[in-house]
């Protein structure tokens, strides 16, 4: 680097008096703090000491960093316990992380201000305690564990976060606490960390690449959950208990763990249902088909006529929204489809009575009709070709109504040989 022929012929007490010089830029005295820690093995106690109560919190959160950066297994302790309860996020932060590579019993010593942290209103600094407490031995996790019970339900959820990072598979005792907070009245931030703690209970999404279609993969726990019968069984009595709360976010992150218990209980899926509008976002929307097609029970035929509709009405709704559709598109939203006529084999009868059928992104959903009603949906589309202006013809209609043994359908596909786009299809 450019500037270290220049560090050369200089002292460390050069640096040292620049890092302490409280007349100078914070910016100065950090880079003084790097140099030391870079060139001159680090800050000695008494420097420490001193830095701790620097007016600048970039000069406090370096001096932490450094701390991490040359002592790592043995950091100084009285140094670390003054800056773990500094009023700014950024330098608690610091000095966890100065903690990542310390000997548990360093770790144990510090047992309090780590606990006090777990509460911290800073998602950052309670992710880093979180990890800290991920990798503890046993007895300074229940340590820090018992220390942090006093500082409440935020405390709660961050130790229960860590227990589910130290064992695999499905945990009752998260689950709990997590059910717990979103059956209290609690704000909306605190029952978002409840319902990802439940996931984490659950054992976390993203299963291994090509055991389930690619659209499942944000809704499938990463472990067998058969082996945990009882206990989904009892999870699965409390859905209703604490679904749906008064905020949106929440709701769509509770449903995604409801998917990953695949819940036996028709009553739950008229809730999860029900938050399909006209309203609406189709993305909330396909959000919500997938979660219903977790749940292990046939739709009833009110939930049929929910589930056909929000199907249809997925089109019209991106297209007023001018909403954008990627490569993926006609994949993902199919895996979802065959899914949803897997749990229900009614759900095609039910599409086409829908009286939006046929418009040309519904020839996705044309691969899983049955044979005998062919016929009956090929209308359907014919219908809207005829009734709805200015219809966006696509390759997949032309071939769809192209394929029929009726010959008006091969005539009303022969209409679109002047369009340069389908001449070829056609």
């Amino acid at each position: 680097m450019r500037w270290e022929p220049l560090v050369e012929g200089l002292s460390a007490s050069v640096f040292i008096e620049a890092a302490l010089d409280a007349s100078r830029a914070p910016a100065e005295r950090v880079r003084a703090i790097e140099i030391l820690t870079e060139k001159f093995n680090g800050l000695d106690a008494a420097m420490l000491t001193q830095l701790a109560s620097a007016k600048s919190p970039a000069v406090r959160a370096r001096t932490a960093w450094s701390l991490g950066r040359t002592s790592p297994t043995a950091p100084h302790v009285e140094f670390l316990k003054a800056v773990l309860t500094d009023k700014e996020p950024l330098v608690v932060r610091m000095a966890l992380e100065s903690l990542e590579a310390a000997d548990d019993e360093v770790v144990l010593k510090l047992a309090q201000p780590i606990a006090a942290q777990l509460a911290s209103e800073d998602r950052l600094v309670r992710q880093t305690a979180i990890k800290l407490l991920t990798r503890a031995s046993s007895n300074t996790y229940h340590a820090i564990s018992e220390a942090a019970v006093k500082h409440g339900w935020q405390a709660g959820i961050s130790v229960a976060t860590a227990f589910t990072q130290r064992r695999e598979a499905f945990h009752n005792y998260p689950a709990d606490i997590a059910i717990r907070v979103l059956k209290k009245d609690h704000n909306e931030v605190l029952k978002l960390e409840a319902a990802r703690l439940l996931q984490l209970a659950l054992g976390d999404m993203m299963p291994a690449e090509d055991s389930v279609p690619e659209a499942f993969l944000g809704y499938t726990s990463r472990y067998d959950l058969s082996q945990n019968l009882p206990e989904m069984t009892l999870l699965n009595s409390k859905w209703m208990s604490i679904y749906p709360t008064s905020y949106e976010l929440v709701n769509l992150e509770l449903e995604r763990a409801m998917a990953m218990s695949q819940p036996l209980d028709t009553a739950l899926l008229d809730k999860v249902l029900a938050q399909i509008t006209a309203k609406s976002h189709p993305v909330a929307d396909i959000h919500r088909l997938i979660v219903a097609s977790r749940f292990q029970v046939t739709p009833t035929a009110a939930q049929r006529q929910i589930i056909a509709h929000a199907l249809v009405q997925l089109e019209p709704k991106i297209k007023v929204r001018k909403l954008p559709q990627d490569s993926d598109w006609d994949d993902r939203v199919t895996e979802m489809y065959t899914a949803l006529v897997k749990q229900d084999s009614e759900l095609t009868a039910a599409i086409l009575q829908e009286p939006d059928f046929g418009l040309p992104g519904h020839v996705i959903f044309a691969a899983l009709f049955q044979t005998e009603q062919f016929p009956a949906m090929a209308a359907a589309f014919v219908n809207k070709v005829k009734t709805v202006p200015d219809y966006q013809w696509s390759s997949d209609v032309v071939f769809l109504l192209g394929g029929s043994p009726d010959e008006s359908m091969r005539d009303l596909v022969r209409t679109q040989f002047d369009n340069f786009a389908l001449r070829n299809s056609v």
